[in-house]
C-alpha cells in the first residue's frame, strides 16, 4: 500500500510490570501494514475538505489554525477522529502490541532506530504548557515538531519514522 511498510509478525514480549491498561502477557502479532509517517496537518485537512462527516479539532477554533504548517503532524484530535480519518482511508488504527512491535522489533530496540535492548520511555517530543495559553502552546508546537516526513535517518529498520518523539499516537 502506498505510503505503508509491511511490518512481519512475531511475538511482542511487553515490559514487566506492564501499567495498566497494558498487559504484561506475551502477545502474537500477525503481519500488517503501518504508515511510515503521522498523519499530516495538510492530510487532515483535505479529509476535512472532502468528507462530510468529519469535525475539525475543536482546539482549532480557539486559534487561527491557518498558522499550522501542512507538513506538521495532526495533534489534537479524540480517539474518535482519528479511528475515522484511518477508516475513511480504508485503514485502521494499530493495536497497541503492533506500534510496539513496530516500534522496539524483535530485538527489543532501546530506540526504534537503534539495536539496542531495553526501552526507557523516553519522549524527545515537545512538551506543552496549555496553562500559559493557546498561543503559547501553538507557539511551543511549531517550535519542537517536525515535518513529519522529515527525520528519515532515524527510521526504523522497516523505514517508519517518528515513532520515539514527535507527537503521540493513538492505536486501536
Amino acid at each position: 500500500m502506498r505510503g505503508m511498510v509491511l511490518i512481519d509478525g512475531g511475538i511482542f514480549q511487553p515490559e514487566q510490570p506492564a501499567s495498566p491498561p497494558y498487559t504484561d502477557k506475551p502477545a502474537a502479532v500477525e503481519p500488517f501494514y503501518l504508515d511510515i509517517a503521522e498523519v499530516s496537518v495538510g492530510d487532515y485537512r483535505r479529509y476535512l475538505s472532502e468528507s462530510p462527516d468529519a469535525t475539525e479539532p475543536p482546539i482549532w477554533k480557539e486559534f487561527d489554525s491557518s498558522r499550522l504548517p501542512d507538513d506538521r503532524p495532526m495533534t489534537y484530535l479524540s480517539w474518535e477522529d482519528a479511528l475515522a480519518y484511518a477508516e475513511w482511508h480504508g485503514k485502521r488504527l494499530p493495536t497497541h502490541a503492533e506500534w510496539m512491535w513496530a516500534a522496539r522489533g524483535k530485538e527489543l530496540r532501546l530506540r526504534p532506530w537503534d539495536p539496542k535492548p531495553g526501552w526507557h520511555g523516553v519522549n524527545s517530543g515537545a512538551q506543552y504548557e496549555a496553562r500559559k495559553g493557546i498561543d503559547h502552546l501553538v507557539g511551543q508546537f511549531l517550535t519542537h515538531s517536525r515535518p513529519t516526513q522529515s527525520l528519515l535517518g532515524d527510521a526504523t529498520p522497516q523505514g517508519v519514522i517518528h515513532m520515539l518523539g514527535n507527537v503521540a499516537e493513538w492505536t486501536e
